[in-house]
């Protein structure tokens, strides 16, 4: 290892087996291969060290602003700017070199060029020289050239250079070099690692490049091809009304929406447009996609399907392109019908803050249509609140169609149809099972019939027997019985006497619903069950109706205070008492079924605390009332009650026909359908108020359901 430092101004140094005179002040470093190493940070420090033994630290600063300030004298005179970058060059001041020459201020001829390329290696900044200069003229160009012939160090630099094309062509397309061996004989011998660095960089570049963009697309989803096939016109065979059932009233509103689009022309001729869009409404399962599909197969129209969901995405655009894409798909393929299922995903309402791109550009693809345009748009949703109010005004979604829950008409023509596809039994009665199916939409009930199906096959029955039907029933509304579940003797008895004490006020309480069956299985979470069946599908309840549910919910823990005492009740009552709860609740705030409050609405109604207090007094009176109803009612029928029990610890199940022989109770009669009020015979306008239909796929008033 050896320092070799170069002090003489005539001194001459071996770069790549070039003389580069102008270069003074040098270090060097040998390695063990007798190759010489150069260094820019020990070059610099010998630098530094060799100004500061030829100046002072006044003298050095002095001569340098001289030198600054005789170049800045005359800034057009290119003979005097390559003095001063000479005379700066010698001073080692390569950043002021770098800087004048990159502020474009001076002059420069070929030797200006040179210095400043000198500079940049010499410095350590060749990656960091602003390679934003503008084009230069061809002298400079072949100054350039001429200077980097004998640097090595600046080669492959040149290449970023877009403005020196011969330089790329003279050094041959070489990378840049970070580090140089120089050997005795001028050759510069780059590592093996280097070597490798450089004959890979570029693929690996490329790679990672093809890679970021495949990923990029994938999440995106915006390859023109994707869309193609994404908007195609749907290829499932096509429905038709025949096919819908259990909801005529909604077929006879789609009617006419069919006879536009077959005879465009009849109502053109005076003046009539197609509404743009119709939206339908209902829970999931009431059959607002078969619906859609049905227009297009009786119009004989393309249907193009899509959802709410498969706009959005995490970066900003695609939605909205993708609606484009879907409307010109329908353009081209008019007529045709285009279907948005979950369109509130896509169509929520905003508040003041808020933006949405792609409802945005939903609208104005719905408004851009032509009156005479033959597209229909098509919306499915479940919460038609949530919707955003320009999205609903007419011109737009002109059409709101309410598609509700089947009523026992509509299950049973449903059940009809699903059970001419499958084997069953003589004994199953599509009215029957309709009556045991409140509040199960057609999805629901396709479901009911395909898993008795399924239980017929594992049990080894040819055909589907109403033993079956019942059990799929029972497994959809309450979860699979746990016939291995272990229940000690005690929990057991006091299920059956919980279970009894309900169907015994059921069967001897007027006006209550008919008694279907009672269990004492464990269902889910629930240890035994009571069900009734009601004749016709309630769509309002009388008091005497509410009342005798409040009884009937109240009978399960009655009948464990009356043969365990206070001490003995268990915790299986929660769902009676929360059932009790809401109905006397109801009736007391928003049925006006109170001497004290009146016919006040208090539902999500702010409330003083005497009002509070009144309520709350209301609805204790009305369950204590029931309760002691229930109470006496069995305490009467203590004998019954007692064999009613024996038959479930033995049986674990009786029917509705079993529970009245044990009971010593006949059928009661069944209830007249209640009728809605004909509001052209009902002059004082008074009647008993409707109750909304079932919303959770149960009847309003569920069957009991112990915790």
């Amino acid at each position: 290892y050896f320092n070799q430092r170069v002090n003489s101004n005539n001194n001459e140094n071996i770069i790549n087996g070039e003389v580069l005179k102008s270069f003074k002040h040098t270090a060097f470093n040998s390695n063990n291969n007798g190759n010489v190493l150069l260094s820019s940070t020990s070059l610099l420090n010998q630098q530094q060290k060799y100004l500061q033994q030829k100046y002072n630290g006044r003298n050095y600063a002095t001569t340098r602003e001289k030198v600054i300030e005789n170049g800045n004298s005359l800034p057009t005179d290119e003979n005097l700017q390559e003095v001063t970058y000479k005379e700066l060059f010698e001073m080692s001041d390569y950043e002021t070199i770098i800087k004048r020459f990159e502020s474009l201020a001076y002059a420069s001829n070929e030797e200006c060029i040179r210095y400043y390329f000198k500079a940049l290696v010499y410095s350590g900044k060749i990656n960091k020289a602003n390679i934003g200069l503008p084009p230069p003229t061809k002298k400079m160009r072949k100054a350039a050239a001429e200077a980097l012939q004998s640097e090595e160090a600046l080669r492959g630099f040149f290449l970023r250079f877009n403005h020196f094309p011969e330089v790329a062509e003279k050094i041959q397309q070489k990378p840049i070099v970070p580090i140089f061996n120089i050997n005795a004989n001028g050759k510069t011998n780059l590592s093996w690692l280097d070597r490798i660095v450089q004959l890979l960089w570029l693929p690996v570049l490329l790679f990672l490049l093809y890679s970021l963009t495949t990923e990029t697309t994938k999440e995106t989803g915006v390859k023109r091809h994707q869309f193609a096939k994404e908007y195609n016109a749907d290829s499932q065979p096509p429905t038709s009304f025949e096919d819908i059932k259990g909801i005529d009233e909604v077929k006879d509103e789609l009617v006419e929406i069919v006879d536009y689009l077959l005879n465009p022309e009849k109502y053109a001729e005076i003046g009539a447009k197609l509404p743009k869009g119709v939206l339908l409404s209902g829970e999931p399962g009431t059959g607002k996609t078969m619906l859609a599909r049905a227009i297009a197969g009786e119009a004989g129209v393309s249907f193009i399907f899509t959802t709410g969901s498969s706009f959005d995405e995490k970066y900003v655009g695609v939605g909205s392109r993708r609606i484009r894409e879907l409307f010109t798909a329908a353009r081209e393929k008019q007529p045709c019908i285009i279907f948005i299922d979950e369109i509130d995903a896509v169509g929520k309402s905003r508040n003041n803050t808020q933006y949405n791109d792609t409802l945005l550009q939903l609208l104005a693809e719905m408004d851009g249509f032509e009156g005479n345009s033959q597209i229909m748009i098509i919306g499915a949703t479940n919460a038609p609140d949530s919707l955003d109010p320009a999205l609903l005004r007419p011109g737009r979604f002109d059409r709101h169609i309410a598609v509700p829950v089947p009523d026992i008409k509509g299950r049973a023509e449903i059940l009809k149809h699903y059970l001419n596809k499958i084997k069953h039994h003589v004994d199953v009665k599509a009215d029957h099972i309709a009556r045991a199916t409140p509040g199960f939409t057609g999805a629901d009930l396709s479901n009911l019939i395909n898993t008795a199906a399924i239980k017929a096959v594992q049990t080894g029955k040819e055909s589907v027997t109403l033993r079956q039907i019942e059990e799929a029933r029972d497994d959809i509304l309450m979860g699979r019985a746990r016939n291995g579940a272990v229940m000690s003797e005690e929990a057991r008895r006091n299920t059956a006497y919980h279970e009894a004490g309900h169907a015994l006020v059921a069967a001897m309480t007027d006006a209550a619903d008919p008694i279907h069956k009672a269990t004492i299985i464990q269902r889910g979470s629930a240890l035994g069950m009571v069900s009734q069946l009601p004749e016709m599908d309630h769509v309002q309840f009388t008091r005497k109706q509410m009342m005798a549910r409040l009884a009937i919910c109240l009978a399960g823990r009655a009948a464990e205070e009356i043969f365990f005492g206070d001490d003995g009740v268990t915790s299986g009552a929660s769902s009676d008492f929360q059932q009790a709860s809401s109905l006397a609740y109801s009736m007391i705030t928003k049925w006006g079924m109170s001497d004290k409050l009146g016919f006040t609405y208090h539902k999500d109604k702010s409330m003083s605390q005497e009002v509070q207090k009144i309520i709350d007094d209301e609805v204790r009176e009305l369950l204590d009332k029931q309760y002691k109803y229930s109470k006496d009612l069995i305490i009467k029928n203590r004998d019954n009650m007692e064999n009613l029990v024996g038959e479930l610890l033995e049986k674990e199940t009786l029917s509705g026909d079993e529970i009245l022989t044990i009971l010593n109770v006949k059928q009661k009669p069944i209830l007249p359908p209640i009728q809605k009020p004909n509001p052209q015979n009902n002059t004082n306008n008074s009647h008993t108020p409707f109750i909304s239909p079932p919303q959770s796929g149960n009847s309003l008033l569920p069957p009991l359901v112990p915790n």
